[in-house]
């Protein structure tokens, strides 16, 4: 997504206050505009990264992609976008204070009270680190066990 934006900038310069994307005009985008190019997009977009085929295509992706499954659902919102990325830095372990900056939010309970349900369960993860820290050790044994002599004997 980085990329894109990227090429957007590079390709439109940044509008009015260094924002992102602008009219023609190079001024902030009115809300009732952006929602006239979003629902397109939207309806475009394809996640197998293919163009749309024509409507009368059938459902498959091949070349150009008419597979429903490829699809964003239909009422997707720009602001979907904020939670697919919030869930993506969860799912990719981030440190919560830093998701918490990431996302703009005052306080941390304000991440994991929108949040919290995505991140692992806390006794998991306990359970899992103790795991973790004994494995070497009790490997350690195991093959100290295997090699005659090697307990004193």
């Amino acid at each position: 997504m980085i990329e894109e934006i990227a090429g957007h900038l590079g390709r439109f310069g940044p509008g009015a206050g260094q924002v992102v994307m602008s009219n023609a005009a190079k001024k902030i985008i009115n809300r009732n505009a952006f929602g006239m190019m979003w629902r397109p997009a939207v309806a475009d977009a394809r996640t197998c990264g293919k163009s749309p085929a024509d409507a009368n295509a059938p459902p498959e992706c091949g070349d150009m992609c008419a597979d429903p499954a490829h699809q964003l659902p239909a009422g997707t919102r720009f602001h979907d976008l904020r939670h697919f990325y919030a869930s993506a830095l969860i799912a990719a372990n981030l440190n919560p204070k830093i998701i918490q900056a990431r996302l703009g939010h005052a306080t941390l309970a304000e991440t994991m009270d929108t949040y919290g349900h995505l991140f692992a369960d806390a006794e998991d993860l306990g359970r899992t680190a103790v795991d973790q820290a004994l494995k070497p050790k009790l490997a350690e044994q195991r093959r100290n066990r295997a090699v005659p002599g090697a307990s004193g004997e």
